[in-house]
Order: C-alpha cells, then structure tokens, then sequence
C-alpha cells in the first residue's frame, strides 16, 4: 500500500521551488505588460468632456447664465456619432464656427434635444457655449454625452503651472528611473521571499 504505515514513501506535499514561482511572475509580468502596452497603441477615440465657465450677468432688467463645455478627442481614430444630449437645449454657439453640427430640438424653447458631431478627429478640440435665463440653470441643461464607441469621460481641469521642455524631459527620465529601479527591487524582493521561504 503506497503511502500507508510502514511504507517509505512520504505523506507530505511537494512545494514548488523557486523556479516554479520564477516563471509564473514571469508570465503574469508579461501577461500585465502586453495589455498594458495594447490599451496604450490602441487605435481607438478617447472622448474626454469638461466644463469650461459658468457665469451668471445681473442686468436691471434679466439676469442671463452663460456657461461652456469643451469636448477633446484624445484618442487614436475619430469619434463618430458624437451626441450632446440636454434636458433643456438653450441657445448655444460651436466654436470653431466651421464645425459640422446637426441639432434637434429648437434652442431656447425649453424643451430636450441633442447637438450631434458627425465626426471628431484625434486631437480636436470643440468648445459649445450655452446662453440662458432664469429659472433654467447649468446644472439642469445637461444629459449624457457619447459617442458610437461609448461614453465622453469628465473631467475636472484645474488650472496649473506649465513647466519648459527640458524640466519635463528630465522629469520623465527621474520618473523612468525610479520606476525602474522599483521594479528591480520588487522583483529581488520576490526571489529573495522565495527562496527563503
């Protein structure tokens, strides 16, 4: 009876060595790495939206509301079918003015209605400023906004130092560098748990 009393043969399990664990970090790195570096040259659009004001101009007579949202493309391919969905469309103005734009809904009625881009290039910046009178404020106008691939993503902008081209270059190499050097460590860290375990 193998295994049994009185045999030789142990009943403990085996553990993995070392190199087991090796070659499972390896793959999980590179299984990481290859989805990482796919969702970074993925020819897709990247949709990002953001509020750029809301004012309000007290008249003797109206108070008129104002405010903006600028949509990018910082994706790889155009977004097609790109639709700015209201609840109430407003009047409202595209800049560049050269920008192809279909509507449905009369602006200022009050009622819903979408502003569709049939395409943005990568890169394109649109900005569509709105118009309108109390009692409709900014935080009522707005449904969703998508595009034939998905969702825009919002963003919150928040204003920023800009530093030269050469801060930013050795600030990528330090930024390079220490992730190297982490990487390095983590994996000595590993194979040090390893084969000490």
């Amino acid at each position: 009876m193998a295994g049994g009393v009185g045999s030789d043969t142990p009943h403990c399990l085996m553990w993995p060595d070392a190199a087991f664990y090796r070659d499972v970090l390896k793959y999980v790195v590179t299984f990481l790495l290859g989805v990482g570096l796919t969702r970074l040259v993925e020819r897709r659009p990247r949709l990002l939206v953001y509020f750029g004001h809301i004012g309000a101009f007290p008249q003797p007579e109206i108070t008129t509301h104002t405010h903006s949202i600028v949509l990018r493309n910082a994706g790889r391919s155009a977004a097609t079918d790109v639709r700015v969905s209201h609840h109430h469309l407003p009047r409202f103005n595209i800049w560049p003015p050269e920008t192809i734009h279909n509507f449905t809904g009369i602006p200022g009625e009050g009622r819903p209605g979408d502003i569709v881009l049939p395409r943005m290039v990568p890169g394109e910046t649109i900005t569509i400023s709105y118009l309108y009178f109390p009692p409709l404020t900014a935080d009522r106008i707005h449904g969703s906004i998508r595009h034939a691939d998905g969702f825009a993503k919002p963003i919150n902008v928040l204003p920023t130092r800009q530093f030269s081209r050469p801060v930013q270059y050795a600030l990528l190499v330090l930024l390079v560098v220490g992730g190297v050097t982490a990487a390095h460590w983590v994996v000595r860290a590993a194979e040090w748990i390893i084969t000490h375990w």
